[in-house]
């Protein structure tokens, strides 16, 4: 076999040979070819076999990797193996097929060529990677996050940071909110919430720990963009890697549980202009606020509603079971509609499936709170804890252990509460040196801290804080293992009897407030008691004579605020240390009792809302007073003895006192009293807090004048009118406004009296200002530090601020106005009159415009372009008002405005004619009472932050708007309910004028001739609002009448007749009085058989009269119904046979035609005009670019120009201040020194004369005697 193998060997060399030799190397290779086709072909099956294994092995890889992502490279290769694989298999199918190879050179010369392409797939295959690094998924969603829906507080907070982030001027967001509120929850649904995902490129959502580095955090961020840094050590290498991964993103990065400032540029994190956002959380206010939050979330607890819902929910069925329900309600209670220790103690309970094992539970929750075996109990105890030893100051402790005495979640006047703190010296020592003022400042500060650190609740501007149920149980628990905090604390929910506890005999701190308390105990020890409040008991009405008698003289604040008490016992003379007494609302308190006089210690004293009428003469014994707040009631209830002890210059006798509130009840008399009030006043030179009514300008005025220049640190002054409850102008502000005016100017006195008080006034109210023109003759320099301004019946005014046409550099009109409410200015045409002064109005945040009849123009001149920073525009009732902002092409104006409100402007027609205009940080838009305004400059396009347009449904459907379609799902239609709320409260009226004035202007009610109580019953639309409890009001004043329209008997012995005004009304009267005149008695006597038989006929012919209508009206409307029927059928027919005909085809065929052409010609032209538009605006916004890039810059340097000269003034008001100082002290030292020369002129002086005495007193006895000798 070896032999004959290399014979075919040799033959095959000789016949390649000579191929060569005869058709050249072609016909040679094809030779080989032929030759080798048999080793190809089984070379070939090796290397598919090979090429497929390989291919296998690949996906095997891709498949444990899933982690990653499949190379664009190996999904090419892999394709490619796929494609030659089978041109192979099929190859060796048809190779084997085929019965002598040496017959088909094409065939070997396929299998050379596919063997070559197989073996260099496989080499490719080998040098290919499988995989390659995914890139971060756009949201990692978290799995199991807590449901928040149905849960109204949180899903409420989750919509507002949604609406934050579509905005696009804020880029940091800060959600605050104790422990346990529900912010990791929120930040999960979030991170999980589909516009988020539409929105961003990519969400980031970090976890932060409570000891958590810079580095920690920046490994999390950069594992997260799945960037590897393991190998690198330098923060600036990989900031600076994070930083480039996220330029070119729009990113969310949600840092959650942040407890300090954090350095995103130091982490790497880009502050790029394409609307990336930053959210961070935090227990703290403060926290949000060092780490430059814009906006900020407050999360709250949930309401009681909410709290069970959420309660049964985790409970599960086991609630369902007899008495268990009750019980529940009790643990839930426990939980204070915190949702962390819900989740936590309903889990624990959903184990116990029986009422007594629930009972069991209960009564551990409430006697070992918090050392209740709960995780979230300790979690929460643990916080809380912290955040009370991070206070670390003593004082500052003991004030947040005070704060629990009060109920859970009430209000507690900020004012109210330092007092308290400053009685019992946690804020220092108050003393004639240092005044109570510097303890007021520190506790403010206090109170603020306490706030951001979330152990308080913030009120509105600051007036009142209120403690949650959680911290209140904190601070209790807390206060009972310290001594001197120690507390007996009674509420409604647990009552004890007050005459046999004796619980509180050892407490320091008693509170009984709001507990029904009726008598109190007489045979305690309370030596230890420092504080007794027993505030809000109506029913405790007497206090025992022995009940201060013993053992109380340590007590330092007693409050008996708004209880029932007619006098107090003579036993207060025990009260030695008494330092607070508070008797306010006390109505049937009608004097005090002489032992007051004694209290000499006494600091505040709150006697508002009593009957003690104004300063009784015992009060001028109280010379510590620092605080005093008094009524001034005249009136003839007042007995003779009560009046005869009243002495008003008890005041003078008051020396250190520093704060004095004066309410005014009895204006009139005051109105006599006052000058002599204000003179004794004057004389007080601790006095810095005043809030009291001036009858006149010129008393105010001299009371200032004889006050020699002494400065007011908070005043509240009423010239002309009695003091206001809470004045308007003060309300939209978010801090408080501590010194404030209200000026009626009825009696026409000089409008300049009030000029040395203005510049350090705060907010403005000014009232039948009638000689003003214009704002500007008040005196800019009164004005430039008003930041509230109300105007109201000033009759003069056409224009509030006139511009400056000259041009010349004059000083800014209210530069630091925020609040502007315009009223009743019968004559005002344009309120700002530009070009304005650089500065002018640069602060304004909220306009309001109401009842301005002949107002046409609001901004006029481009004067809109520098109310840059306003947030809210408010207009009611100006029936000339035709448009509202009246601008250039390409400006941008407003770019803050979030809300603006229209009602009742009857030939409003725009908003603005410019369509093109920009509403970037618009949000909520109210409509009511315009009918014209058929057209909105709105497009979705621009206004990317409008949230809701509001206004009457009938209004909405005639709206000619182009893109009203676009803004259907946000539109809301305004209840009847709503418009009623908005016209009560334009002016504050009663409910019933309001609902007058309604009717009246919608056209329900025919005119003034119309009753109140005829408009009131008006079905159409009060009814609804009054099924719902919300007129209690319009109840009242329909009780109130008299005579209704239903007829209602009079109460007076003889009947009164009252005449309507309207025929229609007296016709309906009439006929109801004949009606309802007719006694049971006369019904009975005038009934007769023969008038019920003539009934029963009539009766009769009516059915059978209406019998035949009903026939009729059948057959009519049959034989309609048929004629119809017929008249359709024949329209069919005559329509068919048109459309069959051939004429009418060829009309139809040619009319498709032309329709064709002309809609191609249609489009055509469109596109034209889209193009050309699309040019044009790409343009605009070039330009506009340019524009804004070139302001942006002159901002900047007029900033930086500001800046400097800024600094250098008060480097010259620092130089004039310190030459002065020099100059004074050079003054005192030559007075020193002249006081010095004329003492030792005087001595030398009297020195001579009494040697000149002296020589005369030796020379008189010489004359004597010589005279004798004589």
């Amino acid at each position: 076999m070896a032999g004959f193998g290399n014979i075919a060997s040799n033959l095959g060399d000789l016949a390649t040979e000579v191929a060569k030799q005869v058709g050249g190397e072609a016909l040679a290779s094809r030779l080989v070819s032929v030759r080798n086709s048999g080793e190809n072909f089984e070379l070939l099956k090796q290397e598919l076999q090979g090429l497929l294994a390989l291919k296998e092995d690949k996906e095997k890889e891709v498949q444990g990797n899933r982690h990653k992502d499949t190379s664009s490279a190996y999904r090419l290769w892999s394709a490619k193996v796929f494609e030659v694989a089978a041109e192979t298999r099929h190859l060796i199918a048809k190779y084997e097929t085929s019965t002598w190879s040496w017959k088909h050179p094409i065939l070997s010369t396929e299998i050379e060529k596919k063997l070559k392409e197989v073996q260099q797939l496989a080499d490719k295959g080998n040098s290919v990677d499988s995989t390659v690094d995914k890139p971060p998924d756009r949201i990692l969603k978290v799995f199991y996050a807590p449901e928040i829906m149905g849960y109204k507080t949180l899903q409420s907070a989750l919509e507002n940071i949604v609406d934050l982030l579509k905005s696009s001027k804020i880029q940091t967001i800060g959600v605050a909110g104790m422990k346990g509120v529900g912010k990791t929850a929120l930040m999960q649904n979030l991170n999980n919430h589909d516009v988020v995902a539409e929105i961003f490129d990519i969400v980031i959502f970090i976890s932060l720990s409570a000891d958590h580095t810079d580095h920690e955090l920046q490994c999390k961020i950069a594992k997260r963009l799945k960037v590897d840094t393991e190998v690198i050590n330098d923060p600036e290498e990989v900031a600076r890697i994070i930083h480039e991964e996220l330029q070119t993103k729009k990113y969310l990065l949600i840092l959650d549980g942040a407890a300090d400032e954090i350095n995103l540029g130091q982490l790497g994190i880009p502050c790029n202009d394409n609307h990336s956002k930053v959210i961070i959380t935090a227990q703290h206010r403060q926290v949000c606020t060092l780490n430059g939050a814009e906006r900020m979330i407050e999360v709250g607890l949930l309401s009681r509603d909410e709290a069970w819902k959420m309660f049964c929910n985790t409970v599960g069925p086991v609630i369902d079971l007899p008495d268990i329900p009750e019980i529940a309600r009790r643990v839930c209670d426990k939980c204070s509609c915190l949702p962390l220790l819900i989740q936590k103690i309903a889990r624990s309970f959903r184990l116990k499936k029986s009422a007594s094992s629930w009972r069991v539970g209960l009564e551990d929750l409430e006697e070992r709170w918090p050392d209740y075996e709960n995780e979230g109990v300790s979690e929460l105890y643990s916080f809380l804890t912290f955040c009370y030893d991070e206070l670390k100051d003593e004082n500052k402790q003991k004030c947040f252990l005070y704060a629990s005495l009060y109920p859970a979640n009430c209000k507690v006047y900020t004012d109210y509460l330092v007092e308290c703190w400053a009685a019992q010296n946690f804020l220092g020592d108050i003393n004639n040196t240092r005044k109570y003022q510097k303890a007021r400042d520190r506790g403010q500060a206090i109170l603020e801290h306490l706030t951001d650190v979330s152990l308080l609740d913030r009120g509105k501007q600051m007036i009142y804080v209120s403690m949650n149920d959680c911290m209140q149980q904190l601070a209790l628990h807390i206060s009972s293992k310290h001594p001197e905090c120690s507390s007996y604390v009674q509420t409604r929910e647990k009552l004890d009897d007050a005459q046999e506890s004796l619980s509180w005999e050892k407490a320091r701190w008693v509170s009984m407030i709001d507990t029904n308390l009726k008598n109190l105990p007489t045979n305690q020890d309370c030596s230890m008691l420092l504080m007794l409040l027993l505030q809000k008991n109506p029913d405790l009405s007497t206090i025992p004579q022995l009940f201060f008698k013993k053992h109380m003289r340590s007590l330092l604040v007693l409050d008996l605020y708004g209880t029932g008490i007619r006098w107090l016992p003579s036993s207060m003379s025990k009260l030695t240390g008494l330092k607070g007494l508070y008797l306010n609302h006390c109505k049937h308190l009608r004097q005090l009792p002489p032992a007051i006089g004694t209290l000499v210690l006494l600091e505040f004293l709150d006697i508002q809302g009593t009957q003690i009428s104004f300063i009784p003469s015992l009060i001028g014994s109280l010379i510590s007073l620092r605080c005093l707040r008094v009524p001034y009631i005249r009136n003839g209830e007042q007995n003779g003895d009560q009046t005869s002890d009243l002495d008003p210059r008890a005041i003078s006798r008051l020396t250190k006192l520093e704060e004095l509130v004066i309410k005014v009840v009895s204006y009139e008399d005051w109105c006599s009293n006052a000058e002599n009030v204000m003179a004794m006043l004057a004389s007080l030179e601790h006095l810095t807090n005043l809030q009291c009514s001036f009858p006149s300008s010129e008393i105010l005025d001299r009371f200032l004048r004889r006050r020699s220049g002494r400065q007011f640190t908070s005043f509240q002054f009423f010239v002309g009118c009695p003091n206001s409850k809470q004045p308007q102008i003060l309300e939209p502000f978010e801090y408080r406004i501590c010194k404030y005016i209200r000026y009626d100017n009825s009696k026409h006195e000089n409008t300049f009296s009030v000029s040395e008080i203005l510049p350090q006034t705060h907010a403005v109210e000014l009232v039948h200002f009638n000689d003003i023109e214009e704002i500007s003759e008040v005196g800019k320099e009164n004005l430039e530090q008003i930041r509230g301004l109300s105007l109201e019946e000033c009759n003069g005014i056409h224009t509030l601020i006139a511009g400056n046409e000259n041009g010349a550099r004059d000083e800014s009109t209210l530069p630091n106005l925020e609040q502007l409410l315009l009223n009743k200015l019968l004559l005002l045409n344009c309120v700002f009159q530009g070009p304005l002064n650089p500065g002018s109005l640069s602060k304004l945040k909220v306009l309001t415009l109401k009842n301005c009849p002949r107002l046409r123009t609001i901004f006029h001149n481009r004067a809109i372009q520098y109310l840059s920073e306003l947030q809210k525009l408010e207009i009611h009732s100006c029936m000339e008002l035709e448009e509202l902002i009246v601008i250039e092409i390409g400006e941008e104006v407003l770019p803050k405005l979030e809300v603006l409100l229209l009602a009742n402007l009857p030939r409003f027609q725009f908003i603005c004619t410019n369509t093109i205009l920009r509403w970037s940080s618009l949000e909520q838009v109210n409509v009511y009472r315009c009918p014209l305004l058929k057209f909105l400059p709105f497009c979705k396009d621009k206004e990317t932050n409008l949230r809701s347009i509001r206004g009457e449904q009938g209004w909405w459907n005639e709206l000619m708007w182009r893109h009203k379609a676009q803004y259907q799902d946000i539109f809301l239609p305004l209840s009847v309910r709503r418009c009623l709320e908005t016209y009560r409260d334009q002016d504050r009226l009663p409910i019933g004028v309001g609902i007058r004035r309604l009717l009246l202007d919608t056209g329900i009610a025919g005119g003034a001739e119309k009753t109140e109580a005829d408009l009131l019953i008006h079905p159409t639309l009060i009814a609804g609002w009054m099924l719902n409890g919300q007129n209690k009001d319009i109840k009242q004043m329909r009780k109130s009448r008299s005579i209704s329209p239903r007829g209602h008997r009079s109460r007076s012995p003889t009947p009164r007749r009252h005449r309507s005004r309207s025929p229609a009304t007296k016709r309906y009267r009439r006929h109801r009085s004949r009606s309802s005149s007719l006694s049971p008695v006369h019904k009975s006597s005038s009934s007769s058989l023969g008038s019920i038989e003539q009934k029963n006929v009539v009766d009769k012919q009516r059915k059978e009269e209406e019998k035949k209508r009903r026939q009729q009206e059948a057959e009519l409307k049959l034989i309609e119904e048929e004629t119809a029927k017929r008249v359709e059928e024949a329209i069919h027919k005559r329509v068919e046979e048109s459309l069959n005909s051939e004429e009418v085809q060829v009309e139809i065929q040619r009319r498709l035609e032309e329709g064709r052409k002309r809609l191609n010609v249609e489009v055509t032209a469109q596109l034209e005009k889209e193009k050309e538009a699309a040019v044009i605006e790409a343009k605009r916004k070039e330009e506009q670019a340019r524009k804004e890039k070139e302001e942006l810059e002159r901002i900047l340097e007029e900033n930086k120009r500001k800046t400097e000269e800024a600094q250098r003034r008060e480097a010259l008001e620092q130089q004039r201040r310190e030459e002065e100082r020099y100059r004074e002290l050079e003054e005192l030292q030559r007075q020193k020194e002249e006081a010095m020369r004329r003492k030792k002129q005087e001595e030398e002086q009297e020195r001579l004369n009494q040697i000149k005495l002296l020589g005369k007193n030796k020379s008189r006895p010489k004359l004597s005697f010589a005279l004798g000798s004589k």
